[in-house]
């Protein structure tokens, strides 16, 4: 089998309270994703890991897999991404090429999101891991971005202090904590929209973004990720 889904939820938000049992369109931001996963056609088993028992109750309605009840060593604020993914990949005894990570705080992602990023990975033999992007909006590119300091603020892209004046140059020493951008050939630049992950399960153990990376390209209406209030406020909008 080649993808397996595992579906992260756990009990405590530290932003949201119960974040992932939060209603969008009549269902939980749990249920919509189990919901879209369930309708993929290329994923072969989808596993919900969670401490929660009311969120497992919530899962066996839509007949997902549930691994046991995660341990406060692999639930609080500590725990990282990729040391409960594997962690929790150590539980299911079926051998699957890629595991594929779907977090409830993307309720606009599609089951067709899904199975798209999974048919460009399984294409690429050469990726080891893929993650889905959006296209960055002109107004945060590093030219125009800044650094907050204690009382002043800094440049992100050195060379944009040398855009209207080059006289500055010799007032400005190119410090190791600056990086330069340089956008050749009309590159765009992304951000992970957090929608989807998927690595390679003989990668997982190094990372889950890693390796030869390469990105699925979602437009940027479907790619909300709820992590504060405001985010809440804007999903209404939809």
């Amino acid at each position: 089998m080649n993808f397996v889904a595992i579906i992260p939820a756990k009990k405590k938000s530290f932003r949201i309270p119960n974040k992932n049992l939060t209603k969008y369109k009549s269902k939980t931001l749990l249920e919509n994703t189990i919901i879209q996963a369930k309708k993929s056609k290329l994923l072969d088993e989808i596993y919900i890991s969670t401490d929660s028992q009311k969120i497992r109750e919530i899962s066996k309605k839509y007949r997902v897999s549930l691994l046991p009840l995660r341990s406060k060593k692999y639930s609080g604020k500590k725990a990282s991404m990729h040391s409960v993914i594997t962690h929790e990949l150590k539980k299911i005894k079926k051998f699957f090429r890629y595991v594929v990570i779907l977090q409830p705080t993307s309720p606009l992602r599609t089951s067709k999101d899904i199975d798209d990023a999974c048919k460009l990975i399984y294409k690429n033999k050469t990726a080891d891991s893929l993650v889905s992007c959006s296209e960055l909006p002109e107004e945060y590119y590093p030219s125009k971005i800044m650094i907050k300091k204690k009382f002043h603020i800094d440049f992100f892209d050195l060379k944009a202090v040398f855009l209207n004046n080059l006289n500055i140059k010799k007032t400005i020493r190119l410090g190791k904590k600056f990086k330069s951008i340089n956008l050749k050939n009309n590159n765009k630049l992304l951000f992970r929209n957090g929608a989807i992950y998927i690595t390679k399960i003989d990668k997982i153990k190094e990372y889950i973004l890693g390796g030869k990376i390469i990105s699925f390209l979602m437009p940027i209406e479907r790619s909300l990720d709820i992590n504060e209030k405001k985010d809440l406020i804007n999903l209404k909008k939809f």
